[in-house]
């Protein structure tokens, strides 16, 4: 095996294989907060300027993989960094319905190409990637790089035995290394509902621990989670949130802990024999649990002064937001709405202390203050959800919110399921995959 062959991770979701022909880079967030101001990284040491003149000193091809378009994946002050340096760039994505992400790149004069699933693509000798996509736009790779097989699971939500068989069946392939997310990434709650973090939390773990067993990795690399909630409004989330101590405690690992590891900023590893690498690693994970562990203690919300919209404003932006959906889907919301599928949304508007309801039947109605609400929200963050096809998704994301009751929760979501699927492509410019996707929900 070449001796130069080695992993390094970065930050958060993001590490590097390379080899003498090319360098693969994943998932590069490096700098500035991620979801509307909702999340920041746990390490900031890390600064796009300096990754940019480490793969220029490398002088080799460099390939760019993003596993789906969420900001802390897809980074795009990292992606406009990127112009007009002298790198030999390729951009590495999932082919998807809306090619919103293609075409952004191409629109910036960078190199991009679009892979199917399980597709092959060589990025040097010895040395190729594969992906599938994933649910909600998410997408997982296969590396391999020589005779070591990297699985990279980032978000996505492998929760049961089954869910990871199928993954199983398509890489067909032994894992040498498992990267997986092990702490959760959303609104999980109000302040009281402890019980209910406490819960999805622990989850996170039996998701590690079914992944353990069905791909039997060497290596397992808990990532994807350095990442805290940082505003005022959400600050609140991280009481339960997993931590690397909080996983080596985790009953359900207890029979995977000799496999799990962990890695900090810049940590290099040569992917050599099973021994020598182990040894490294337990080196490495020390020093990072111990990294992140000091880092976690001291993390504060960010000081943000979110602007006030008016109502006015929110309601004019109901109106465009209610017409794109409705023109995009041929009124099924509307449709929706009148057999009960989909609910008129109840919102307290705290920094204008009104409450309104937005409904695809009767529109944008201001209701009596103290009338009961689903969600209770800044002006600045419903005024992000309506203007934005990924709004409703970050704002789930960011948790920069509260419910009148838990189960709103879901209520939300089903509201805003229009503009999750014109997010992902679906709608009048796609009609044929449109009527199976509505189809196939039916059914489901």
């Amino acid at each position: 095996m070449n001796s130069s062959t080695k992993l390094t991770f970065l930050n958060h979701a993001s590490f590097m294989v390379e080899n003498d022909d090319a360098v693969l880079l994943i998932d590069p967030w490096y700098e500035g907060s991620a979801f509307n101001h909702g999340w920041s990284l746990i390490d900031t040491s890390v600064k796009n300027d300096d990754v940019i003149k480490k793969l220029i000193k490398k002088n080799k091809e460099i390939f760019i993989w993003f596993s789906h378009e969420h900001s802390d994946h897809f980074s795009v002050p990292f992606v406009k960094k990127l112009k007009n340096q002298s790198i030999r760039l390729t951009f590495l994505y999932q082919k998807t319905l809306d090619g919103r992400v293609r075409d952004f790149l191409k629109k910036e004069n960078f190199e991009v190409l679009e892979l199917n699933d399980g597709q092959s693509f060589k990025l040097g000798d010895d040395f190729e990637i594969k992906n599938w996509k994933y649910h909600s736009g998410d997408s997982y790779c296969w590396i391999r790089c020589a005779d070591k097989r990297i699985l990279n699971l980032n978000d996505c939500v492998v929760s049961n035995a089954d869910e990871a068989f199928e993954i199983s069946k398509k890489i067909s392939s032994d894992i040498d290394f498992l990267f997986t997310q092990f702490g959760y990434a959303s609104w999980v709650g109000n302040e009281s509902d402890k019980e209910y973090r406490f819960k999805v939390a622990q989850e996170k773990f039996e998701r590690i621990k079914v992944q353990a067993e069905v791909f039997n990795p060497e290596f397992i690399f808990p990532f994807a989670s350095f990442v805290y909630f940082n505003h005022l409004d959400n600050f609140y989330l991280n009481d339960l949130q997993n931590t690397p101590e909080k996983l080596r405690l985790a009953k359900q690992l207890d029979n995977f802990q000799d496999k799990i590891f962990f890695m900090k900023p810049y940590d290099e590893l040569i992917l050599g024999n099973e021994f020598e690498t182990a040894n490294k690693l337990r080196t490495l994970t020390v020093l990072a649990e111990h990294h992140w562990g000091s880092l976690l203690r001291n993390i504060e919300p960010s000081v943000n002064e979110d602007a006030i919209i008016s109502l006015d404003s929110l309601r004019k932006k109901y109106k465009n937001y209610f017409i794109k959906v409705l023109l995009n889907f041929c009124v099924a919301p509307l449709m929706l709405e009148l057999v009960g599928f989909i609910k008129p949304l109840k919102i307290k508007i705290t920094d204008l202390t009104v409450t309104v309801e937005i409904s695809y039947v009767k529109g944008f109605n201001i209701l009596d203050n103290n009338a009961p609400y689903d969600i209770s929200i800044k002006s600045q963050v419903l005024d992000f959800i309506l203007s934005n096809d990924y709004g409703y998704n970050s704002t789930s994301v960011n948790g920069r919110y509260r419910t009148g009751y838990l189960e709103a929760n879901d209520k939300f979501g089903r509201f805003f399921s229009p503009q999750e699927y014109l997010k992902n492509g679906y709608g009048i410019m796609s009609p044929i995959n449109s009527v199976t996707m509505f189809c196939k929900k039916l059914v489901n």
